[in-house]
């Protein structure tokens, strides 16, 4: 019984149990409910009722250009409840996947995480992260950026006789068939096993060439056949201005903090000094390398390298890297400034990394629901009810089901 006690006031546990009623508190609605966002309902649930359940493990959306197996799994078993439980289904599949996320920071041996208050830390980058659109949140969709997330913090797991180790391999081949977040940091994986010759480390970079592989075959096929999306694979100035402003400002300072800044300068003053302030942090973080010679900053910084031209080069969009495409790169770029807090041994230098840690969660928690830019898919504002639009349907088949974002999204069965 005095065990049991333990493990009740254990920090680690209450430290979990509040991120999951943090969760629970940023969107009741969507966890007691459940939704379907656009795309789930209206390619994965309908692949259901016009092609079977099974057929629904191996579908690709055309204009994607990749598999998304997270989706696919989720789709599959939406389709074994009955049809006013099915959003459920793909919203908790989200859900648990970032509760494990959590779970994982706080419970692995990882070289990211050298004590328990930088797991506490990194948890709440992960949660309050301004990066962390409201767009990816709870949808099973876009839970291809978790997973990116995921397989960024497996990286650095330090123990060999882990109980992670096994699973790990199996979070890897799903989170690499999920989409390019994953199978992209297969060369940081091959550094790390360069530096530590160690068989688990060879395992994981085999398992993410083996996703790339097939994610990027799936890629070229669906070029040769023109079922992609036309602006992928195009790099302007317009898309870097933009990702200087999604991922490297809004990652530190948040929107809303922005939007102010930018009622008070000139937009084009704002992306001069933005310019600068990416060769500064940039020439700066190349003289920590240097100097510090750290294997674990490295690592995250060939990691936010690599994500960062991935979404400048193969986002869907010609001048756009915000909402999704700046979530794991805004993550990643967040967490070189937790690894130059612990490096640093002159005050003042760890004090300035700690601030800019704190200021940008503090900006989080602040976006993260009261000033959050979509409230709508936060939360149920003029919205139908799923089991009411369920009843709609069994009268008449050909009705269309209204679909999140509401009011105008709706989908078709058959």
């Amino acid at each position: 019984m005095n065990k049991i006690y333990k493990n009740i006031l254990n920090k680690k546990f209450l430290f979990f149990i509040i991120l999951a009623i943090l969760v629970f508190y940023r969107s009741p609605y969507i966890l007691l409910e459940g939704r379907f966002l656009a795309e789930e309902g209206e390619y994965w649930y309908r692949n259901i009722f016009l092609n079977g359940q099974l057929k629904t493990l191996i579908l690709i959306i055309d204009m994607s250009g990749y598999i998304n197996m997270w989706m696919n799994i989720a789709a599959f078993f939406s389709g074994m409840v009955p049809m006013e439980y099915a959003p459920l289904v793909t919203v908790y599949f989200s859900f648990v996947l970032l509760m494990y996320i959590f779970f994982y920071i706080i419970n692995s041996k990882s070289d990211l995480f050298p004590t328990n208050n930088s797991k506490y830390i990194g948890c709440m980058i992960v949660l309050f992260s301004p990066v962390m659109t409201a767009e990816i949140w709870l949808n099973s969709l876009n839970a291809m950026s978790y997973l990116g997330i995921l397989t960024f913090l497996i990286l650095f797991e330090n123990n060999q006789l882990s109980s992670f180790k096994r699973f790990n391999f199996f979070v890897l081949l799903v989170s690499g068939l999920s989409a390019f977040y994953a199978s992209a940091l297969a060369p940081i994986y091959f550094i790390k096993y360069f530096h530590t010759k160690r068989k688990t480390d060879l395992l994981n970079f085999f398992i993410l060439v083996l996703t790339s592989t097939i994610q990027i075959s799936i890629t070229f096929y669906s070029m040769i056949a023109n079922e992609i999306a036309t602006n992928r694979f195009y790099i302007g100035y317009e898309k870097i201005v933009n990702y200087l402003y999604n991922i490297i400002l809004k990652s530190l300072f948040g929107r809303e903090f922005l939007q102010k800044i930018m009622t008070l300068i000139d937009l084009d003053l704002l992306i001069f000094f933005s310019f600068i302030f990416f060769i500064v942090a940039i020439s700066f973080f190349f003289k920590i390398l240097i100097t510090k010679k750290d294997y674990v900053l490295r690592l995250i910084f060939a990691a936010f390298v690599i994500e960062s031209f991935l979404v400048l080069f193969a986002s869907a969009y010609e001048d756009f890297v915000g909402g999704r495409y700046q979530v794991v790169s805004g993550v990643i770029f967040s967490f070189m400034f937790l690894r130059l807090f612990y490096l640093q041994k002159e005050k003042f230098k760890k004090f300035l990394c700690g601030f800019i840690v704190l200021f940008f969660l503090i900006v989080g928690f602040l976006e993260f629901k009261q000033a959050a830019l979509y409230p709508n898919l936060l939360s149920c504002i003029d919205c139908p009810k799923w089991e009411n639009e369920v009843s709609k349907w069994k009268i008449n088949n050909k009705y269309r089901l209204k679909v999140w974002p509401y009011p105008n999204q709706t989908m078709i069965l058959y």
